[in-house]
């Protein structure tokens, strides 16, 4: 089979796995209980970058005057992964509808390749797709161990899917997600971007082209791929494309 011309890059929660309340109480109880940080600002937005390891240095700049060590970030991944493993073996998440197949029929497919970038530490990262049953796709995966900003975890997804398929690059490459956030880093990047989840008409009137509330239409899903444009710029006057 010959190697895939175009690459999906996937955020996770809420665009792959729906995870978001237990990643954020993991988050947050880890935070309190390993580092004495309480009263944390939920609203990711307020952060530089809304990755674990972004929010992480903004408030342990906050509370200490300078961002964590690496010994320190990896105590708190540590506990973080802990206290995510036991609530995933309590209560584990699920894919977002349709996730699992949509997967297997981009693999199937041949022409598109598949990554995974997220702001969450790797340690989270792997135990919602283990949860969710989408580690057998065995995704090369970006996240925030690998950087601060969601650019730059990007940019690792991309670099290591190219490796993973040991070609120069890839004719089309379309970033998923489900928050402001991933709208941004697509315009950051130039990239197309595909609205996942129940955020779509706020991401569409944000400038992105195509929205789908998740996978189980593998058709509409497919041509929504093709089709989906790099973010216009915001306007009261764009709107993008609803899918059911």
């Amino acid at each position: 089979m010959p190697a895939p011309s175009r690459l999906a890059v996937f955020d996770l929660d809420g665009t792959l796995t729906a995870s978001e309340a237990v990643d954020a109480a993991c988050f947050l109880d880890a935070l309190d209980q390993a580092w004495g940080i309480a009263g944390v600002d939920t609203d990711w937005t307020v952060y530089p970058h809304v990755t674990d390891r972004g929010i992480a240095d903004a408030l342990w700049r906050r509370e200490r005057g300078r961002r964590p060590s690496r010994e320190e970030l990896g105590a708190f991944s540590t506990d973080l992964g802990a206290r995510l493993a036991e609530a995933l073996a309590r209560t584990p998440c699920r894919p977002l509808a349709g996730a699992g197949e949509a997967l297997a029929a981009l693999a199937s497919g041949g022409r598109w390749a598949t990554a995974v970038a997220t702001g969450s530490l790797g340690v989270s990262a792997r135990l919602k797709l283990a949860s969710a049953g989408l580690a057998g796709f065995d995704l090369p995966l970006a996240c925030a161990d690998d950087a601060a900003s969601r650019a730059d975890i990007v940019r690792r997804a991309i670099e290591r899917a190219v490796a993973r398929h040991g070609v120069q690059g890839f004719g089309r490459t379309v970033l998923l997600g489900d928050a402001a956030w991933d709208l941004a880093t697509a315009t950051e990047l130039g990239l197309p971007f595909l609205a996942i989840g129940p955020r779509g008409a706020e991401l569409c009137a944000g400038g992105a082209s195509h929205a789908l509330p998740d996978y189980r239409d593998l058709r509409t899903f497919e041509r929504a791929l093709e089709n989906c444009t790099v973010p216009a710029a915001a306007a009261p006057s764009i709107t993008g494309e609803l899918l059911a």
